[in-house]
């Protein structure tokens, strides 16, 4: 027995090293596997470019080399977070060849919640490039000086994210981002859209989605209000940023199901953070949406974009 010891010990090590070597017990972090966002059935990348001299013509900036732009893009933002381990897409890709697992079978609550433990990942997300559009313009500049072109291009996606352990979608949500660019007497004359002027929209696209999901997975909820200051229960936040507060209301059930459809939701304050702390995030509110400048205990904070400052409507369906 006495030989026999060490290779006890030494199995028991063995086992508590594999044991800590998955993320999620490593770190606390939820593992996330992010399928290939597809391409809806409505998207044909095709551009319209009208020229100076009236006549059109249409161009395609191709929907493979788009879905593959978002991929990269969204996967490597939100590995950038760290608040999320994400399942490498080689691992991802060999497991789905070796299960035979098409990504529709993953709508399966029973598939879904075993392909969700042989990959060892807490959420599934499913993306779609959902609008790819744009438009290109020329008009002549007056006194001679050429001429001027117009870009609007607008790219849109859906997200839905899965809880493996359940097989329920925890939230599907939508976004899109339109950019326009001007420019007098362009360089090039191939009528395309500048690949550099595509990352420009797919880099906002991706913040959007990106901090959607972070929002989803890491709801930042307000543990108390008083004079003006709110606080948050996520600490370390990073000061100056920003955050639309969300007041919960009335769940909303299908009648004759009794599914939840949603949730009544109002919106209360926009808040700024002052302070992040060990425990928690002191925020100011710079903002109001309801007369009774108020914030009830347990209202959601959202990350605030720089596109979100358009008037709000007071309820919506969450």
């Amino acid at each position: 027995m006495a030989k026999e010891k060490p290779l006890y010990l030494y199995l028991i090590v063995l086992f508590g090293l594999i044991s800590s070597t998955t993320y999620g017990e490593r770190t606390g972090k939820p593992t996330l596997a992010v399928f290939d966002f597809t391409v809806s059935q409505t998207v044909t990348g095709e551009i319209s470019v009208q020229t100076s001299g009236g006549a059109s013509r249409i161009i395609n900036v191709g929907v493979e080399y788009q879905t593959s732009l978002l991929n990269d893009k969204f996967v490597t933002a939100l590995a950038k977070t760290q608040k999320v381990s994400v399942v490498e897409r080689k691992k991802l890709a060999s497991l789905r060849e070796e299960t035979q697992l098409t990504q529709a079978g993953l709508t399966d609550p029973n598939k879904s919640v075993e392909f969700g433990k042989l990959l060892g990942a807490d959420y599934f997300l499913f993306g779609t490039l959902s609008m790819l559009d744009g438009k290109m313009s020329y008009a002549t500049l007056p006194y001679n000086l050429g001429v001027q072109r117009l870009i609007d291009f607008l790219v849109g996606a859906d997200i839905r994210i899965v809880e493996t352990k359940t097989g329920k979608i925890i939230a599907a949500k939508s976004q899109k981002v339109k950019k326009t660019k001007k420019e007098a007497n362009p360089l090039d004359s191939d009528n395309t859209i500048p690949v550099e002027f595509q990352h420009e929209a797919y880099d906002d696209l991706v913040q959007r989605l990106v901090a959607t999901t972070i929002d989803t997975l890491f709801p930042i909820k307000v543990a108390n209000y008083s004079d003006n200051v709110a606080y948050l229960n996520r600490p370390n936040l990073e000061p100056g940023k920003r955050y639309e507060v969300v007041r919960l209301g009335e769940v909303i059930r299908d009648p004759d199901t009794g599914e939840v459809l949603g949730q009544v939701e109002t919106k209360v304050a926009i808040v700024k953070v002052l302070r992040g702390m060990e425990k928690f995030s002191t925020a100011e509110v710079v903002e109001w949406f309801t007369p009774e400048k108020t914030i009830p205990q347990g209202s959601l904070c959202r990350t605030l974009l720089p596109s979100d400052l358009e008037p709000p409507k007071k309820e919506q369906l969450r």
